[in-house]
């Protein structure tokens, strides 16, 4: 195995804004997984994976999209935490397919005539998230103390 030789006067570890991002990696998996395992709970019988059309395809993408994104946020949050070297790409691909479900989760909704509500906050989810891709891809990308802190 080879290592990348890095400037040791280049910061590293877990600290700065990459303690912010790791804070948001852990409660966002936290939240992701409640928001599944409440909506499994509670909601899922009383919407039916099949409309009277056929298969309703918002709540379905919905669910299988939510549970991978949740086992890819599970592999993202151990790689980030144990620093590995792959755990800077986990993260930039993470935020872009986050942000493409929710634009694809959106289109949905207004396709299938889903509750103004729902539509709308999906559409309010999308946005936030494509923010947040467009703040954190460049810095897992450029930044000296990600490609420092990310070595084994």
């Amino acid at each position: 195995m080879t290592f990348r030789v890095v400037d040791p006067d280049d910061p590293n570890g877990i600290s700065g804004w990459l303690f912010l991002s790791a804070a948001g990696l852990v409660v966002g998996t936290a939240t992701e997984i409640l928001v599944l395992a409440l909506f499994v709970r509670a909601q899922a019988p009383q919407i039916p994976l099949e409309s009277a059309s056929g298969f309703d395809s918002f709540w379905s993408y919905w669910l299988l999209s939510k549970a991978a994104l949740v086992a890819l946020s599970l592999v993202t949050v151990f790689g980030f935490l144990r620093r590995k070297r792959y755990a800077p790409r986990l993260v930039v691909a993470l935020m872009a397919l986050s942000a493409g479900q929710l634009v694809v989760q959106t289109l949905l909704a207004a396709y299938d005539n889903e509750d103004a509500g729902v539509v709308q906050l999906s559409a309010a989810w999308t946005v936030v998230s494509l923010f947040n891709a467009l703040v954190w891809i460049p810095y897992f990308l450029t930044s000296k103390r990600v490609a420092a802190t990310f070595q084994r």
